[in-house]
């Protein structure tokens, strides 16, 4: 299978890497286009086909993936030409629907929408999908695998799609972000931030592993942690009194709303 990428920015580094590494297919299968001379170094040295010409990376793709930003998908799409019908094309970027995918290539293609997340980087992401014909299964199952390579997958309705973001592609951005304040914090407590860091990021993803291990609920596992008057309880108690549960339903609310923006 021959992977394209039109786009060498950090997603497609990350996704590019981890079906090489996976060995999904060869580094000589891997075509990485972009305006940025600079940033085919690595694809270069790792012996994919790393070029700043559009045309050639679609020419030679199985699977074509547009990693760039929403923005620039009508105009990088309309300077192509489609010579290869069964081409199954591949959506990552938010707001920019199967339907968006057809007018702008100009006819009834294969598409797959996805959304991945920047964790793909170390194997372990969280990505989304969705499709409709004349996209069959074994179209979406090639395009599955690719992304199987780097994360977790599972197929949504795409009318679900916007919404999703919210959860599991901008959402590592709400952790880094948490991750951060609890170690300048920690700081103040005479901790280096580096050690900080670490000690936060580990509690995180061992948090993160129960959830996905355990059969019981996050709440379930959040009042084990608890006990009656203790400092898990304290700490609880003013999370709650900073209304951190409406600023995540906000936040939530707002890049879903950008998401709908971004596709119109």
């Amino acid at each position: 299978m021959k992977i394209g990428f039109i786009g060498a920015g950090n997603m497609a580094n990350a996704i590019a890497f981890g079906v090489f590494k996976a060995n999904v297919t060869s580094a000589d299968s891997i075509y990485v286009s972009d305006r940025e001379e600079g940033v085919l170094s690595p694809y270069k040295e790792a012996g994919m086909n790393a070029v700043c010409d559009n045309q050639y990376v679609a020419d030679n793709s199985d699977v074509l993936i547009f990693a760039i930003k929403p923005h620039l998908y009508a105009e990088v799409i309309k300077n192509l030409t489609i010579t290869k019908r069964d081409t199954i094309f591949v959506s990552i970027a938010p707001g920019i629907s199967i339907k968006n995918m057809k007018e702008f290539l100009g006819f009834d293609a294969k598409v797959v929408r996805v959304m991945p997340n920047t964790p793909a980087k170390v194997l372990t992401g969280m990505t989304v999908l969705a499709y409709e014909e004349p996209c069959t299964k074994e179209d979406f199952e090639s395009v599955e695998k690719i992304f199987t390579a780097v994360s977790r997958t599972q197929l949504i309705p795409e009318n679900r799609m916007n919404e999703v973001i919210s959860l599991t592609s901008s959402s590592p951005a709400y952790i880094y972000y948490l991750i951060d304040l609890m170690a300048k914090k920690a700081v103040e407590y005479g901790f280096s931030y580096e050690d900080a860091v670490k000690m936060a990021a580990q509690a995180v993803m061992g948090s993160a592993k129960m959830v996905l291990n355990d059969s019981q609920s996050p709440e379930v596992l959040k009042k084990n942690v608890c006990s009656k008057g203790g400092t898990t309880i304290a700490a609880l108690e003013k999370l709650e009194d900073g209304r951190l549960s409406s600023a995540l339903s906000d936040a939530m609310d707002a890049c879903t709303k950008r998401a709908y923006e971004l596709g119109k």
